[in-house]
């Protein structure tokens, strides 16, 4: 690999006491923040400022360089360690419930993972698919050892400092029933690798234990890599109104701070101090990683390029090692898919050390250090939503154990907010039905002060204080709407529970993926004009009629692009909203009846003791 060299928030300004347009203007000020929002994320988060780096000393080039080609390493012959021979190249393959699995001597890692579901009773087969940006293009199998040639493979290793050993080293192989264990072994250094999996679960764990041969005390770094390539046209450009639909990410977790890089125009790379977490490949709904036991004395790197390539590596330091000293490093892989509960247990069985890949107890020198928590669930990529996010999903799996469908669980999210919004919704619902009572009052008034602005503004006031009409009352309720619908959006996007996840077969077989028959948009554009044609009007007649149409068109074009989850979620809310306006105009012109009545019954009770 070459050498890899504040958005002003908006504000609403309410209507002065002349102007009570408001409700209008608030539908306008959502969609321009909703759309600011969509483009502040896609296009203008600041990028983290990138670093330079220094080459590595003892090997005179970046540790994030690709192999150039197939090493060859002296054999490990004790009595002879000054004959060297070529090894040839070996793949070992292996089945799991949760992988295809294949490690190969050359770089002495993982060349191929794809998933399997490990889950049956609770995944479908299709989640552990991908279907690329391509239109038309058949879904495929997940690979997250997938690399290009030239590059290296998850789990291979360089050796720098005072002794050396590059990434593409060919290994000795011993293959066992649940691993495979590589060694390759130089004048100066031994370097062996025993990597473990279980026959259920999504991580595996290795152990790399280096051996100073020479009579020197010598130090040195190990380098611990998990690369990927993934095809840049396979990933659509994003634009105003419909957001990347994938999350291609070198990714590091440094000292609890999540850190991303994506392919751009130029070839970048970036470091961090640690202690690390984790580092690996974020595929959106899968993640790639590599973690070490014990975070103590690491560093990480992530690198992209412009052709695909991403590298993530940590970067142990073994410190000085004493002729004849061997020193071992543990580390856990996870290759998987990003379920928020996956992620934990995974996390949880690590910081433990009872990951379901277990390696045989060691004396060496790391044998007594804590094990950490990498927190994988942190390449969950909720953004600012984050809290509400978490409980999103936490409302959204209960639902869906109970009817088996997320969809249907969308709709069940939505009556549950709309329920627990009532109050707010039911008191503005009864100042918008006050309001269409005293309209006629206010067109008087419009026509009586058309050239006193001033006036006609605290004769309105006046009138909304006499008969108890909040002018404003609307906003509320669609201000508490707008951080679920952003939250939603985040959880759609993020969330492997649902991914490709349906409503209904044949029409939304992916909830996180835009209706491909546009009924849902469009159901929920003449929904929107419904409930903008129950509000009373406000204001100039020919500017309400205006936004009465455009609102509606203008979130209808919106909606097309993005996930059918979100769509169905303000559809079900509209639905919602229109029952809710028709039963309180109902309950209105009861109670306005019967208050007519009781007036006619007084006048005539009045009239008649006058008499």
């Amino acid at each position: 690999m070459s050498d890899f060299s504040n958005v002003p928030q908006g504000s609403y300004l309410p209507p002065g006491q002349n102007d009570p347009n408001h409700q209008k203007r608030l539908f306008l000020a959502v969609a321009i923040v909703m759309g600011l929002t969509f483009l502040w994320q896609t296009f203008f988060m600041p990028p983290v400022p990138q670093e330079t780096l220094a080459p590595d000393a003892g090997t005179g080039q970046s540790a994030v360089t690709p192999p150039s080609g197939q090493g060859t390493v002296i054999a490990p012959d004790e009595s002879e360690p000054s004959s060297s021979v070529e090894i040839p190249e070996r793949v070992v393959t292996f089945q799991t419930r949760a992988f295809d699995l294949a490690f190969s001597n050359v770089g002495g890692g993982i060349s191929r993972a794809i998933l399997k579901n490990d889950e049956p009773g609770v995944w479908q087969n299709y989640k552990f698919e991908q279907v690329s940006g391509e239109k038309g293009a058949e879904p495929r199998s997940v690979d997250l050892a997938l690399t290009r040639p030239g590059q290296s493979i998850p789990g291979a290793s360089q050796l720098t400092g005072d002794i050396a050993l590059p990434f593409d080293a060919r290994y000795q192989v011993e293959e066992r029933a649940n691993g495979v264990t590589f060694r390759a072994q130089t004048r100066e250094v031994v370097l062996t690798k025993a990597f473990e999996f279980a026959e259920t679960g999504y991580d595996l764990k290795a152990r790399y234990s280096v051996t100073n041969r020479t009579d020197a005390t010598k130090k040195a770094q190990l380098v611990v890599t998990y690369p990927a390539y993934y095809d840049p046209a396979l990933v659509p450009e994003a634009s105003f109104f419909a957001p990347p639909p994938d999350q291609i990410q070198a990714m590091a977790l440094d000292d609890g701070s999540p850190e991303r890089l994506d392919v751009r125009g130029a070839s970048e790379e970036e470091s961090f101090k640690g202690p690390v977490q984790f580092a690996g490949f974020d595929q959106r709904y899968f993640l790639g990683a590599v973690f070490p036991a014990n975070g103590a004395m690491t560093h990480s790197r992530i690198a992209t390029s412009p052709d695909g390539r991403y590298e993530s590596q940590i970067v142990f330091d073994l410190g000085a090692l004493t002729p004849g000293q061997t020193v071992h490093r543990d580390v856990g892989f996870f290759m998987g898919p990003k379920s928020i509960d996956v992620l934990n247990r995974v996390s949880e069985a690590a910081m433990q050390g009872k990951l379901s890949a277990q390696l045989p107890a060691d004396g060496g020198s790391e044998a007594k250090l804590v094990a950490q928590n990498p927190e994988l669930a942190e390449s969950i990529d909720f953004g600012w939503w984050a809290v509400l996010c978490r409980a999103l999903l936490f409302v959204l799996k209960f639902f869906e154990s109970l009817t088996h469908n997320w969809g249907v669980a969308i709709i069940l999210l939505t009556v549950l907010v709309k329920l627990l919004l009532y109050p707010l919704s039911h008191k503005q619902m009864a100042s918008m039905e006050a309001m269409r009572r005293i309209q006629p009052q206010i067109q008087e008034l419009q026509k009586k002060y058309a050239d006193d602005r001033e006036k006609l503004g605290m004769e309105q006031m006046k009138l909304f204080q006499e008969n108890k009409v909040n002018p404003f009352g609307g906003c509320l309720p669609l201000l508490v709407q707008m951080p679920v619908w952003f939250a939603l959006y985040r959880t759609l996007y993020s969330s492997f529970e649902l991914y490709r996840e349906p409503l209904i077969v044949g029409w939304i077989s992916d909830l996180t993926q835009p209706d491909p028959y546009y009924v849902l948009p469009l159901a929920m554009g003449v929904t929107m004009f419904i409930t903008q044609k129950m509000q009373p009007q406000m204001g100039d007649a020919r500017q309400a009629k205006m936004m009465l149409y455009f609102m509606p068109i203008f979130f209808t074009f919106i909606m097309l692009n993005l996930p059918a989850g979100l769509t169905l979620y303000i559809f079900t809310n509209n639905l919602l909203s229109i029952a809710q306006q028709a039963w309180l105009r109902r309950r209105f012109a009861v109670a306005d009846a019967t208050a007519g009545s009781a007036s006619a019954k007084a006048s005539k009770d009045k009239t008649s003791k006058g008499k």
